[in-house]
């Protein structure tokens, strides 16, 4: 092996890794993830105060997720008792 090639392997090495690089993108347990992602959010969050004809789902950006989770006990009752 001349030193050209060898420098090129070695760019080729950077450029493309292979021993831990993965040849397709495995979502096997992408299905599952979401289930308990649901599940969690669906026995945290009753009701979206911030709106209400939205449904608890995989929609919700991870702020506002924060937010509904972090609701005062106020807000909470209000919704429960359809004051909001």
């Amino acid at each position: 092996m001349n030193a050209l090639t060898f420098v090129d392997e070695i760019k080729w090495q950077i450029r493309m890794p292979t021993k831990f690089a993965m040849r397709e993108e495995s979502f096997m347990y992408n299905d599952k993830i979401q289930d308990e992602i649901l599940q969690f959010l669906g026995s945290r969050i009753k009701h979206d105060y911030l709106e209400g004809n939205r449904d608890i789902n995989l929609d919700l950006t991870v702020g506002e997720a924060s937010k509904l989770f972090n609701a005062g006990e106020g807000i909470r009752n209000m919704a429960e008792t359809g004051k909001l």
